[in-house]
């Protein structure tokens, strides 16, 4: 690869990203469309023009793009998290914690997979108490999160909510026995 390649692609993609994080989403759509012309084979762009398209809503486009950013490199984990993220952002719970679970056999380093995936749990043990044993599984992920990052605070705030939620339920299945009786 050339330099003036890399600068060029460089130059493209950190325009794109700009405007995405400057919440320009149109002018960012734009940038990335131009971005992905004239450098096909980076699945990085496709994997960025996926987060863009999510931030926007546009939940059937992103996960497109980010089967595309897969497809090219299927060992990037920040692919399978945004796409987990995505279904996530659906309700497809289910299907997001596989896609957490892709994310973290590439990097089992990152804690922020580990604390997604806790989070997800804890938001289906919120959303359908049938969930139960997922929910144990909320306070596994936190944990591991916490291991790998204790400097993260959203770590510790998934652990104490998984808790309060788990200690909440137990009074409330005890004060139903007591009023029973």
């Amino acid at each position: 690869m050339s330099t003036l390649f890399i600068k060029v692609f460089l130059k493209t993609y950190e325009l794109a990203d700009t405007l995405r994080a400057m919440n320009k989403a149109k002018e960012a759509l734009d940038s990335y469309n131009q971005a992905i012309q004239r450098f096909p084979q980076d699945e990085r762009i496709y994997g960025a023009k996926a987060q863009a398209l999510r931030l926007q809503k546009n939940y059937d486009e992103a996960l497109k793009y980010f089967d595309k950013a897969i497809q090219m490199n299927p060992e990037n984990p920040s692919f399978y998290a945004g796409k987990g993220d995505t279904l996530r952002d659906l309700n497809r719970y289910q299907d997001c914690l596989k896609y957490f679970d892709q994310a973290i056999h590439y990097h089992p380093e990152n804690s922020f997979y580990y604390g997604a995936k806790g989070r997800t749990y804890l938001i289906i043990k919120a959303d359908a108490l049938r969930h139960l044993d997922q929910f144990d599984e909320a306070l596994k992920y936190a944990n591991l999160a916490i291991n790998w990052n204790p400097n993260l605070a959203d770590n510790y705030e998934l652990k104490g909510k998984s808790l309060f939620v788990k200690y909440q339920q137990t009074f409330q299945n005890s004060s139903q026995r007591l009023m029973r009786l």
